[in-house]
């Protein structure tokens, strides 16, 4: 198994919260916005500043919005060594194709819509999801060319404690 999928997963199952997986979405829908805005920043298209996490931070944060997802919407795609979610993590890794940041951004953006509308009528977009994985970690990829997997999970680890840690706070409010 992808150790930032089981990383992910693993920090999913300890925050039961009662989310489903259109709060899910509500999330991800956030950091598309936040990875949107640093996209521009680095293209020098806004008066702003990047901010500390950057492109490569907001697209990790992102794309730990769409495993948790997946983990919502489909566990079995997570644990599947043949054709899930681990594979296309793999793949990207090992891949040295990528887009456009632009490109990218636009791709994710369409297969946010479809995967809310599908997850609102049927319940499940397991296809869409596993792309749209795909697409952030090429983004990642992009912007830390030499990046692996093990360095990705440093860097998903304390986004991933901070949101745990929160949602113990907010089950004891």
């Amino acid at each position: 198994m992808s150790e930032f999928v089981n990383l992910v997963r693993q920090a999913a199952i300890r925050v039961e919260n009662g989310r489903t997986p259109m709060d899910i979405l509500d999330y991800a829908m956030t950091e598309l916005g936040e990875l949107a805005e640093e996209i521009i920043i680095a293209g020098g298209r806004s008066y702003k500043v990047p901010g500390k996490d950057g492109v490569a931070g907001e697209a990790i944060d992102l794309s730990v919005c769409l495993v948790d997802l997946m983990h919502a919407t489909d566990p079995v795609d997570i644990e599947n060594a043949h054709y899930g979610l681990p594979v296309v993590v793999g793949e990207v890794f090992t891949s040295s194709s990528s887009q456009h940041l632009r490109s990218e951004l636009h791709d994710l953006m369409r297969m946010l819509g479809t995967i809310t509308a599908d997850v609102q009528d049927f319940g499940i977009s397991t296809g869409l999801i596993r792309s749209a994985v795909a697409s952030c970690l090429r983004i990642v990829r992009r912007e830390l060319p030499f990046i692996d997997e093990m360095t990705l999970c440093e860097m998903a680890r304390p986004k991933l404690e901070k949101w745990v840690a929160k949602s113990g706070e907010m089950a004891d409010a």
